[in-house]
């Protein structure tokens, strides 16, 4: 039984299976905001990222009485991080220095960026998400990088940021995710990050001037659906935001689910002008709601597990190409069932390794012989007078006699289906000729449903590329 309200929209099967699809086909895009992080402060305990940066920038500063102190907290708690004009009045007001300065002078000195904490759900949605696009309204990029990096690796993600001068941010589709600083990103170098509603009508006036309009990403959004998480900003500056990237259009109400708002905290004046959009918003707790995404995101994948085709994925004794054949298995992973003698695969498999092998490829639907210079260089090297008691001394070394017995599965199958689409040939190498010139005549004659002319070089290779082949 879910624990989540179902008489909010948000909340019922319909919804949750249509955001489940957007994310597999990538057509979701989530905006996070600082509401999704937090600190576990030694003294005050779990407090908001909000709480943390105000409390390092007004502590020690000698120029603040403790009631300054207050009424700053006092201020900041009720307005955000991104409309914080009366803090920075104030603020200015008795230390004489701009918001900004006195940020800008902690940054390096007194926050500690590795103790911000991104809530569990959300990093195990992004994960299991893997977004192409993801727009965060958090000024202090060094949080989000941290946690990016521990998701998509250290060069898993191109970071795009918010600067008045050059706003014409890229959509870079290159199998990476872009991280967008939408609202910029607090450091020396740029000026025009959004602090204070000030900050925001300048930044709505630049965002939309047709000279300096983000088409591309306009036009990445135009059919995406927009999940907000956490963004913590008054309702006018959402209208604003949201409309900086998508048009605004007032709709009959549906049962559809077509964007939504999820929060800690009630809104009620945000929450009403969704609804006129047909985008939902509620307060039952981010957590809460990604808990019951994440669940049905991977009993999705379980399912659509069961069904996937099995590929069996054929590599050589020669290991200096290993790790990309890992990154190939993985990147296959996404799509089949992968069956793989690997160097893990090795010490757990026992003394019958050719029976369990011989096993993996009668279960599997397709095979991926990896052709390396190595094997052709071993090949070319067989007589054709003497091939047949030659080749039998190549099966010791793994490749001929997988080769060998999936020629057999494949001419079985042939008989069964009338064409050939079990085997595509992966090519690795820089000097590996497609079919290879030194490769033996009989050789060719043995193998020929396996190098087949369904080949795929390295340097192209993509899942989608298999599945074209297998149609």
């Amino acid at each position: 039984m879910s624990e989540i309200d179902n008489t909010n929209k948000m909340w019922t099967e319909d919804v949750i299976e249509s955001v489940v699809g957007c994310i597999k086909y990538h057509n979701i895009v989530p905006i996070i905001g600082p509401e999704v992080f937090y600190v576990n402060d030694t003294k005050k305990g779990r407090i908001t990222v909000q709480e943390y940066i105000i409390n390092c920038l007004i502590d020690d500063d000698a120029s603040l009485e403790e009631s300054d102190k207050d009424k700053i907290r006092e201020f900041a708690k009720i307005t955000g991080f991104n409309g914080l004009t009366k803090v920075s009045c104030y603020y200015t007001k008795k230390t004489k220095k701009s918001l900004k300065q006195g940020m800008r002078k902690i940054l390096d000195k007194k926050i500690n960026f590795s103790i911000i904490e991104m809530e569990e759900e959300v990093k195990r949605f992004l994960r299991l998400g893997d977004f192409p696009l993801i727009i965060t309204t958090l000024i202090f990029n060094d949080v989000i990088k941290n946690i990016i990096k521990s998701l998509y690796g250290e060069n898993g993600y191109n970071e795009i940021i918010y600067k008045k001068a050059e706003l014409k941010p890229e959509i870079i589709l290159d199998n990476k995710c872009n991280v967008f600083f939408i609202l910029g990103t607090l450091d020396s170098y740029n000026a025009t990050v959004v602090i204070t509603e000030n900050d925001f009508l300048d930044y709505l006036h630049c965002i939309h001037d047709s000279n300096k309009d983000p088409k591309n990403l306009k036009s990445y959004m135009q059919d995406k659906m927009i999940l907000t998480l956490g963004c913590d900003i008054p309702d006018w500056t959402f209208r604003f935001l949201l409309s900086s990237f998508k048009p605004i259009e007032m709709k009959e109400p549906t049962t559809a689910f077509e964007g939504g708002v999820v929060s800690n905290n009630e809104d009620k004046n945000l929450e009403e002008f969704l609804s006129y959009i047909n985008y939902d918003y509620t307060d039952k707790g981010i957590d809460v709601f990604l808990r019951e995404i994440n669940d049905a995101i991977e009993r999705k994948e379980n399912e659509e597990k069961i069904d996937r085709p099995t590929i069996f994925l054929s590599y050589s004794y020669d290991l200096s190409n290993y790790d990309k054949i890992v990154k190939i298995k993985e990147e296959l992973e996404k799509y089949f069932k992968v069956n793989f003698y690997g160097i893990d695969e090795q010490e757990n498999i026992g003394e019958d390794f050719w029976g369990v092998i011989f096993k993996m490829l009668d279960e599997s639907d397709y095979f991926i012989p990896v052709i390396t210079n190595a094997m052709v260089l071993e090949l070319g090297k067989l007589p054709e007078s003497d091939f047949d008691k030659e080749i039998t001394k190549l099966e010791g070394k793994g490749f001929v006699t997988e080769w060998k017995y999936a020629a057999l599965k494949c001419y079985e199958g042939k008989k069964l289906k009338g064409q050939n689409k079990y085997s595509i040939p992966l090519l690795l190498g820089t000097d590996t000729t497609y079919m290879g010139h030194n490769i033996p005549d009989k050789a060719k004659e043995l193998f020929k449903d396996i190098i087949t002319r369904q080949v795929i070089q390295y340097t192209d290779f993509s899942v989608q590329k298999v599945l074209k082949n297998l149609q």
